[in-house]
């Protein structure tokens, strides 16, 4: 009986290197699964920092690329800046920017909006037209010029997408207001040339020739009007007569009452008959 402990314990001494090594893994692994769940959280926290900190660096980028481009869009619709000190000016400023704006964030968007294009050289013209005859300085008047050029600007780009009629004519009338009489002549000369039973070409151009002192010339295109429009679906016809009956009653009524009477279309005269009132799409201001 007392040999026997001995054997066993004899048998656990001459037990392999290899098993000896497998026991000594086990007991490793053991020890590691017991403390995985301690460690869990640990590699867990790092990890939400990282992806906290990689969305706090993209919503910063985020941020910074929404305010740039909130200032670059304020510094775009800001039309008030660089207003000459006039009263008048300054108030047509206020007043048009907040109609323009609109339509520049419309274009900003998508630059062949031809609807926006339109207004905005509508809107750039008209403008353009009040400013030029509230301005007196050579400051006031180059600021007017600078308008007028930016709705000859929208107009252009209107027209290499859709050549329309009735913007070449208000394009002509942009010329005429900046003092390029010559220029919105010529444009309207073709125009007429071109499509001789477009009322509206006949009636400006009789303007720009009786502005001339031309009054033959700016007779015949005024009859031309009345005859192109017939029904004064474009108002060509109304204004037409009225011009004629001004240029007879300054032949037949020297003196005071011709004077008088020119004064009395003074204005009419000036703003010319633009497509902008006359034209029957609805389209522009």
């Amino acid at each position: 009986m007392a040999d026997k402990p001995k054997k066993e314990l004899g048998g656990m001494r001459n037990m392999s290197t290899g098993a000896k090594v497998a026991v000594g893994v086990f007991a490793v692994i053991m020890a590691l699964s017991m403390m995985l769940p301690s460690l869990a959280p640990i590699f867990a926290g790092n990890n939400d920092a990282a992806d906290d900190q990689a969305e706090a660096s993209e919503n910063e980028t985020t941020a910074q690329e929404e305010n740039a481009t909130s200032q670059g869009d304020d510094e775009e619709e800001d039309l008030t800046k660089g207003v000459p000190d006039n009263d008048t000016l300054k108030s047509l400023a206020e007043t048009n920017a907040e109609k323009i704006a609109p339509f520049k964030k419309r274009i900003k968007s998508n630059p062949k909006d031809l609807a926006a294009l339109l207004n905005l050289g509508n809107a750039y013209m008209n403008w353009g037209y009040s400013a030029t005859y509230s301005s007196s300085t050579d400051e006031e008047k180059e600021y007017a010029k600078g308008l007028l050029e930016q709705a000859v600007s929208y107009y252009d780009q209107y027209l290499e997408l859709n050549d329309a009629k009735s913007v070449h004519v208000d394009r002509a009338l942009c010329q005429y207001y900046m003092g390029q009489n010559d220029e919105a002549i010529q444009a309207l000369e073709k125009l007429a040339k071109d499509n001789p039973d477009y009322p509206l070409a006949w009636a400006n151009l009789g303007m720009l020739y009786e502005q001339q002192g031309e009054t033959e010339k700016a007779s015949d295109a005024y009859r031309k009007a009345v005859k192109t429009d017939k029904k004064d679906e474009y108002g060509a016809k109304s204004y037409a007569n009225s011009r004629l009956i001004s240029l007879n009653s300054k032949v037949s009524s020297p003196g005071d009452a011709g004077d008088a009477s020119a004064d009395k279309v003074s204005t009419e005269k000036d703003s010319g008959l633009t497509s902008t009132l006359a034209d029957k799409s609805g389209v522009g201001f």
